[in-house]
C-alpha cells in the first residue's frame, strides 16, 4: 500500500494564499471568493474554512503579506546612503511595487473591499512601513536638510503624494509621454518642496 504524504497546515495556507494572490491579480477582487480559491488551489472549501474564517480572514493575509513584502522592499535600500537619496529611492520603490503588483497595491492602500478591515497584525505590518519613512525623514531633519515640524505629518504629505501619481497613473489617468520622468521630476520638486526655510 502507498502512504500519502499529507499536507503540512502551513502548506495548505501557502497553497491558498498564492491562489487568492493569482487570482486577485488575474481578474480583480470581485473574483476573489472562497469557491474560486479553492478550486484554484485545488482544496475544498472546507479545507479553507479549516485554516481562514472566510473570504475577508484570506483578505486579510493577503494584505497583511502584502505590507510585509513592501516593507521587506523599502528596508532592501542601502541604508548607509544620505537620508535623501533613500527618499527618493523609497518612492521610486514604491511605484515598482505598485506596478509589479497592480491590484494588491489596490487591495493594500485603496480599501477596494468596504467591508473589510484589516486586524491588529495586519495594521501592525502596515506601521512598518510609514516606520521607513519616519526614519528616513527624521534624519534629514537631524541634517538640516529638510525643514522642522512633526515627522509623521510630513511623512503623511510625502506619502500622499507618492501615492496620489502612482495611484492616477494605475488607473489611466495619466497624461504624461514619460510618466517615469515625470514621477522621478515630482520627487525631486517635492524634495525641493521639503528643504529647510
Amino acid at each position: 500500500m502507498v502512504s500519502r504524504k499529507r499536507t503540512s497546515s502551513n502548506e495548505i495556507e501557502d497553497l491558498v494564499l498564492a491562489s487568492a494572490l493569482q487570482i486577485l491579480e488575474e481578474r480583480g477582487v470581485e473574483a476573489l471568493t472562497v469557491r474560486d480559491i479553492a478550486r484554484h488551489a485545488g482544496v475544498a472549501p472546507m479545507g479553507i474554512y479549516n485554516h481562514f474564517a472566510g473570504k475577508l480572514d484570506v483578505v486579510d493575509a493577503l494584505v497583511h503579506q502584502g505590507h510585509v513584502q513592501f516593507a521587506e522592499t523599502l528596508g532592501r535600500l542601502v541604508p548607509s546612503s544620505p537620508a535623501e537619496h533613500r527618499l527618493i529611492d523609497s518612492g521610486l520603490a514604491y511605484r515598482h511595487f505598485a506596478h509589479d503588483h497592480p491590484r494588491l497595491y489596490q487591495l493594500m492602500f485603496m480599501h477596494s473591499i468596504p467591508s473589510y478591515q484589516p486586524s491588529v497584525e495586519t495594521a501592525q505590518a502596515m506601521a512598518r512601513s510609514i516606520r521607513v519613512l519616519i526614519d528616513d525623514i527624521e534624519q534629514l531633519q537631524l541634517a538640516g536638510d529638510i525643514r522642522a515640524g512633526d515627522p509623521l505629518a510630513i511623512a503623511q504629505e510625502v506619502w500622499s503624494i507618492v501615492h496620489g501619481y502612482v495611484s492616477l497613473e494605475l488607473f489611466t489617468l495619466n497624461f504624461s509621454s514619460t510618466p517615469e520622468e515625470t514621477y522621478r521630476q515630482l520627487l525631486d520638486d517635492m524634495m525641493a518642496g521639503l528643504r529647510a526655510r
